[in-house]
This record gives structure tokens, sequence and C-alpha cells, in this order.
């Protein structure tokens, strides 16, 4: 999910029953540089929550969602796409670019044969394991 809004009680409702029901949800995180358990669907109960990663630097992007609500970072800054009007490239910035790798990730464990709930797990503890080695900065 590539959208937020202020903290919405019903939006983190229906995000929450659906992973009730075994569908990972992965949304991002937000561009407003503030703790993203402020929104929703980022504050939802058992939503994949993820940032923005500047590659470039190494770092988390400036303007990145950010606490303990966000569960992972992917790339996030001028990230290389198509464009829907003429299938040129361009480049995208923002979590809402970030969200979809990391929900790809999480379809690619499905795909293999995990559930919803096993691919997600999958995919934190694959991050646990990165930023473990990276050692702190």
């Amino acid at each position: 999910m590539s959208l937020g809004t202020p903290k919405n009680n019903i939006l983190n409702r229906a995000v929450q029953q659906l992973v009730d029901m075994g569908v990972p949800v992965v949304v991002a995180a937000g561009n407003s540089d503030s703790n993203a358990c402020r929104f929703s669907p980022s504050s939802a109960q058992g939503a994949f929550v993820v940032g923005a990663l500047d590659d470039r630097l190494d770092t988390a992007a400036t303007f990145t969602n950010w606490g303990e609500c966000v569960d992972a970072f992917a790339s996030g800054v001028n990230v290389e796409s198509i464009s829907i009007f003429n299938n040129s490239p361009v480049k995208y910035s923002g979590t809402s670019v970030s969200s979809p790798i990391a929900a790809g990730l999480i379809a690619y464990f499905m795909g293999m044969g995990d559930s919803g709930e096993v691919a997600t797990q999958r995919v934190s503890k694959l991050i646990s394991i990165i930023l473990s080695r990276l050692g702190p900065n």
C-alpha cells in the first residue's frame, strides 16, 4: 500500500483484518520525516512497514518516516522505473517506491511455497542478518 493519512483507526482495523486472514500487507512508511506511528496504514498492527533508503549514501533517505513502526528499509531514492505515459525510463523517490520492493520479495517467497506470515518473517530475518553484519554506523 503506497498511501498514507493521519492515523485512522478504521483503516488500521481493515489492515489488521487482512493480516489476521493471512494476507501480508506491506505499506509505505511515509515521506514526512516523522514518526510513522502517527500515520495510517503504517501504524496498523501487523503491517510490514517499509521506509526509504538512500543507496548513494547508505543511509535512510532524508524524507522517510521512521520509528518503532518501521520494519525495514528498501531503496527509495532515484529508483529507476518505466513511465506510465511512454515506457521511457524515469526515476522515482519515496517510500511508495520502497514498499513494492519489499512486497516483491515477500511475494517471491510466497511463490516458493511460504505462507504470507512465513514469507514476511523470512524477509524480517534477512534484514536483521544484514544489519547485524553491517554493525553500528
